[in-house]
């Protein structure tokens, strides 16, 4: 069985996330009808995905919003493409890209503010059955995270728990679940 790797927007062989959402000229030109050119030139200099999302999470909150709603819009237009629909025109794209970026922004504006007076608690499970409760955390400027979770009855008593500490949140470890796998 013969795959093809060609990218269909332009149809250059072996297609890459770098060049779908970066270097493709039809891309570009999305980049640069919605004034993101200077950005969109500094994530070139990204050699693998996770660096790329650390630079663009560092930008100020705007430029993250309409970042993430571009490679958003442009992948659903490339998937598009590819289901042999019409290439959707970078008019289209950006008008999508600002639909959603002021959807979300509205979105944030009219959210009800919790009534501090309104406390949320733990409540037990019902008779004979578990609750789980987990969380996480991470710290950006060291790239580091931990976790926890605790297993309780329908008495409060905790009947498992763990935690862990994560190294390089950005680089998953599959080493665990390759072990797993093979057994």
């Amino acid at each position: 069985m013969q795959v093809d790797t060609r990218y269909p927007v332009c149809w250059r062989m072996d297609e890459d996330g770098g060049h779908c959402y970066l270097k493709c000229k039809h891309a570009k030109k999305c980049w640069r009808m919605l004034c993101l050119e200077d950005v969109r030139t500094s994530l070139l200099e990204a050699t693998r995905a996770a660096q790329m999302v650390c630079m663009i999470l560092e930008l100020v909150m705007n430029a993250r919003l309409n970042i993430v709603a571009v490679l958003w819009a442009w992948w659903d237009a490339r998937n598009k493409t590819n289901a042999e629909e019409q290439r959707m025109a970078c008019e289209d794209v950006i008008h999508k890209v600002i639909v959603m970026v002021t959807d979300m922004l509205t979105m944030k504006k009219n959210r009800p503010k919790q009534d501090p007076k309104v406390k949320n608690g733990w409540a037990r499970p019902p008779n004979g059955k578990l609750k789980i409760n987990c969380d996480g955390a991470y710290v950006q400027s060291e790239k580091t995270g931990g976790w926890g979770f605790v297993i309780r009855n329908h008495d409060g008593e905790a009947v498992l728990a763990g935690a862990g500490h994560l190294h390089d949140t950005l680089m998953p470890d599959w080493r665990p679940w390759k072990r797993q796998q093979s057994m």
